[in-house]
């Protein structure tokens, strides 16, 4: 963002704003801190930075650490004591108007609510009123550019070959005889995704069996379970290629001759919801309209309502990714955790994973689109139609 300031700022006057006040306190505002390339573990102290909408930025920062600052735009004032401080305060911020900061209305996002109650008091007390900055941080740090969006499908091409590679391995040493743990299957889908020259956003994820009906499970060595006969075998996997933007795909398989039906209906559920969830953006796209998140959420939802299964969807159907990977600070596909009114909009990727968890197995789905200008709807990569299946070892 350092390099878009003129950007950022006619950004803040189409949104009549009068600035942005960035700050935080040895990580307590990740956000800011990946804006400005500030590092949270050697800058601790409180510090602020001011964006104008028109005028020059100030960084309000402490003597003590004031030179481990990157070169910010603007001025430096520098502070020691609280006194101090507020006056420093009290030269950059207005009088009125309505300045963004990281704060959600009501709690309702908590990845965007950064800023503590007590700083917006004191922001407040100069005069100015305090306004969420999540229309701006979602177009400065979620926003995907054309080269990006140009590689969103070689990504998602790389991603699905990674999943398949991970599959016919499992596949493998289960026929030979000697199924992995989950975290045996992890390190080797690491060392698959090494050899193909793939940057992992973070760590596969891998559940066997009752693992699987777990959402949020991640492999530990106090959880480790090896891969069983009759188990549901889920992998999910984030990352890119070496020229590509970040995407995600999560899949899952049988182990033994034939899925059980429980097992093929919930899959077949999934996909439906996942298909009435894309039919909704598309047919509003094309239509002219936009989508909101948490209606496409709803769209899932009224699937998995309507076979019974409401209770058993104890997650969001999605949400935004950055081009860097992980969880975008702006648009959740979600009207369970919160009721997103952000819309779905051209120009930003979100990863779509739907799941249904029974007592005895869960499973979630995952893909990932996003909308070009003209409305065209892009899915990458394709959702597995059914389970695959890996033939368990036998005897003879």
């Amino acid at each position: 963002m350092l390099d878009q300031l003129g950007a950022v700022q006619l950004a803040l006057r189409e949104e009549d704003l009068v600035g942005w006040l960035l700050m935080s306190a040895g990580g307590q505002n990740p956000i800011a801190e990946r804006l400005l390339q500030i590092d949270g573990a050697t800058c601790r102290r409180r510090w602020f930075y001011w964006i104008p909408a028109n005028g020059i930025p100030a960084l309000v920062a402490h003597r003590a650490e004031l030179a481990r600052f990157p070169s910010l735009p603007g001025e430096s004032i520098p502070f020691t004591s609280w006194p101090e401080l507020r006056d420093a305060l009290s030269r950059v911020l207005p009088a009125r108007g309505r300045v963004a900061m990281e704060y959600s209305p009501m709690g309702i996002d908590p990845r965007l609510s950064r800023v503590d109650a007590g700083t917006m008091e004191l922001v407040q007390s100069y005069g100015p009123y305090i306004v969420s900055s999540a229309v701006i941080v979602r177009r400065f740090t979620t926003r995907w550019s054309e080269t990006h969006l140009k590689s969103f499908e070689d990504s998602a091409g790389a991603l699905s070959g990674l999943l398949d590679q991970s599959f016919e391995w499992l596949g493998h040493v289960i026929a030979k005889g000697e199924p992995p743990t989950e975290m045996q299957a992890v390190e080797r889908i690491i060392e698959l995704a090494n050899d193909v020259g793939m940057r992992l956003c973070h760590p596969p994820r891998v559940a066997t069996g009752l693992n699987t009906a777990d959402p949020t499970y991640i492999a530990t060595g106090d959880s480790d379970r090896q891969v069983a006969e009759g188990d549901v075998v889920q992998i999910t996997v984030g990352g890119a290629g070496p020229t590509g933007s970040s995407t995600a795909a999560s899949s899952v398989a049988y182990v033994g001759a034939t899925p059980p039906q429980e097992v093929l209906e919930t899959h077949a559920l999934i996909v439906r919801g996942a298909d009435a969830a894309l039919d909704l953006v598309r047919k509003r796209y094309t239509a002219g309209r936009r989508v909101l998140g948490f209606e496409v959420d709803r769209a899932v939802r009224d699937v998995f309502a309507g076979a019974g299964l409401a209770e058993m969807a104890p997650h969001r159907s999605g949400h935004g990714i950055s081009p860097r990977g992980g969880i975008a600070p702006g648009t959740q596909l979600d009207s369970l955790e919160m009721h997103d009114v952000r819309p779905v909009e051209p120009g930003y990727v979100f990863v779509l994973h739907p799941g249904l968890y029974r007592e005895s197995f869960g499973m979630r789905l995952a893909t990932c689109f996003h909308v070009d200008p003209d409305g065209t709807l892009r899915v990458a990569p394709a959702l597995d139609k059914a389970p695959r299946v890996l033939t368990w070892a036998t005897d003879d």
